[in-house]
């Protein structure tokens, strides 16, 4: 499973959503480095626009198919020859 941290976008009114790799507590899967623990509460609280990282999210999704290909690859019955 991945976890998702928000950051606040320095001089625009919103909430951009990453998502961290795996182990580790500041590194996105785009390769941006998150602050230590930094909420952005507030900004979501006063009704900051919400965005997702696409990157990040692409490499999620990547990784995700990766990992269920083998599984859907390993209950497929040999083809006959």
């Amino acid at each position: 499973m991945y976890e998702m941290r928000a950051d606040s976008v320095p001089g625009q009114f919103e909430t951009l959503w990453h998502v961290l790799a795996r182990g580790q507590t500041a590194a996105t899967l785009c390769g941006y480095r998150l602050p230590p623990e930094r909420t952005v509460t507030a900004l979501m609280s006063e009704g900051a626009a919400e965005r997702y990282c696409v990157r990040c999210m692409t490499a999620c999704r990547t990784s995700m198919e990766n990992r269920a290909l083998p599984a859907a690859e390993a209950g497929k019955e040999p083809a006959a020859g």
